[in-house]
């Protein structure tokens, strides 16, 4: 299998999964061009919809849907400059190469079944963050493939930075169009849920994705009954 050399993140900590050196040459140079080279990576076309007015050297924490394969590069290719991406897949990072891009663009990576590696995750976000630098994140925490839930409910981790840095969080929405083969791309506009109750503050950031992934739907795709469908519930399930 591929092999991306990334297999130092599995025992990296807060000190030494990126360099002071390595924010700031991330900060400078993953810019427009940058950009420009992660879009060509992918298959559908991306078309950002929506993006509000972000203040050119702030740092925000970024928190994206997360329900098919292309939402990591084209959330990359979106965001107005850099973001050091939070993830928890193991194999994908040792042997997908796309990491290799994400590498380059910054990541942090942390192991889900670690109860440490959890708790030292939200460390190098915040080191990240003090450094005047951005994060991403997915907060559903994986693949939302319900059937009736437009966003999932969402991990603490946004609620918790914001809370304890009072950093804004950004809402970002990506809907693929499988036929037209096109990525539909909405940014909300930033939010301090920290000035909430834990639970009330994610609760307003999960009503706005899910309020983005409902407008895009109702406006780029076709709504049809369940009756309408010739499929039986063997089918959803493969």
């Amino acid at each position: 299998m591929f092999h991306t050399g990334l297999d130092r993140y599995l025992t990296t900590d807060i000190n030494t999964f990126t360099t002071d050196t390595g924010i700031k040459l991330r900060k400078k140079f993953c810019n427009k061009l940058w950009r420009k080279i992660l879009k060509l990576c992918t298959a559908r076309k991306i078309i950002v919809e929506q993006y509000p007015k972000l203040e050119k050297d702030k740092q925000y924490i970024f928190v994206t849907s997360h329900s098919f394969d292309e939402d990591v590069i084209s959330s990359l290719a979106t965001i107005d400059r850099n973001v050091y991406m939070l993830h928890g897949s193991t194999t994908q990072m040792l042997h997908n190469p796309v990491f290799l891009a994400v590498w380059v663009n910054g990541m942090i990576y942390l192991d889900r079944m670690d109860k440490e590696s959890r708790r030292t995750s939200i460390d190098k976000m915040k080191r990240v963050l003090n450094a005047g630098s951005s994060v991403m994140l997915f907060p559903e925490g994986g693949y939302n493939h319900t059937e009736n839930q437009l966003i999932c409910p969402l991990f603490t981790s946004p609620w918790i930075l914001s809370n304890d840095l009072g950093v804004e969080v950004v809402p970002l929405v990506s809907v693929p169009d499988l036929k037209e083969m096109t990525i539909y791309i909405r940014v909300g506009e930033p939010m301090n849920i920290g000035q909430c109750e834990k639970w009330e503050g994610l609760a307003q950031l999960r009503d706005a994705m899910a309020t983005i992934v409902f407008d895009i739907l109702t406006e780029h795709t076709k709504l049809v009954k369940r009756s309408e469908l010739q499929m039986t519930r063997d089918d959803w399930m493969e």
